[in-house]
């Protein structure tokens, strides 16, 4: 009974589909595909890629696509962690009011550090993170802080078998106007097949100064020891 809760992000998504608008720029539902992998070559060092494509759309209309390789190194068996890497990411925004995009690339390097936590049966983690964005008119420095919540349902651990809900709030701010770039909150259900690899797919609400949209978002988590 438990393992069906899997679905709801996934029905909701539906529903949302089902009722949005037909233009392009004004689709009520986006689509996020993400996967994480990590390479751990021991207990403290490994590489981590964070591969994403996003559409407007359920299933088609091209947003933007990202590579984001990094580096990592983990203290106190990996409670806290530092990294550093660098991002490629391809754009095609919606001009406003208008059906025409604009096209552009974006490089970053981004330096963070990540604090994880565990209370019962609630894994807690907070990011900090800050990126160098360049363009090819400007640069900018961004700085997300990210809190998440991971809580297993029908298990005492992230363990293989384990239903769970997540929870996350991400807060961006620019060091130029417009100060506050955007918030994204998000609730997903997720299952682990085994302690390296989960499936995720939940809602993400992200909220602009002036609007704000919905995204389906599913998410394949990996890890590899060497």
């Amino acid at each position: 009974m438990v393992r069906k809760l899997l679905f709801i992000p996934v029905l909701l998504s539906l529903l949302l589909l089902k009722t949005g608008r037909t233009s392009a720029q004004s689709s009520d539902l986006g689509c996020w595909i993400a996967f994480n992998s990590s390479l751990n070559f021991n207990k403290s060092i490994g590489v981590h890629v964070d591969v994403q494509l996003r559409q407007y759309e359920f299933i088609n209309d091209f947003e933007q696509s990202i590579v984001r390789p990094s580096l990592f190194y983990n203290l106190k068996e990996g409670q806290v962690q530092f990294s550093a890497g660098f991002a490629w990411a391809h754009t095609e925004a919606y001009r406003a009011g208008s059906e025409n995009k604009r096209v552009f690339d974006e490089r970053r390097l981004h330096q963070q550090v990540l604090f994880r936590t565990r209370t019962g049966r609630f894994y807690i983690n907070h990011r900090y993170r800050l990126e160098e964005r360049f363009f090819s008119d400007r640069s900018n420095l961004r700085f997300r802080y990210q809190v998440n919540m991971q809580w297993p349902l029908n298990k005492p651990h992230l363990e293989k078998g384990a239903v769970y809900l997540l929870l996350m709030d991400e807060l961006f701010v620019n060091d130029r106007s417009p100060v506050f770039d955007r918030n994204r909150l998000l609730l997903s259900m997720g299952y682990s097949f085994s302690p390296s690899l989960r499936l995720e797919a939940g809602l993400l609400l992200q909220m602009f100064e002036n609007s704000h949209r919905a995204q389906s978002l599913f998410t394949l988590v990996h890890s590899l020891n060497l």
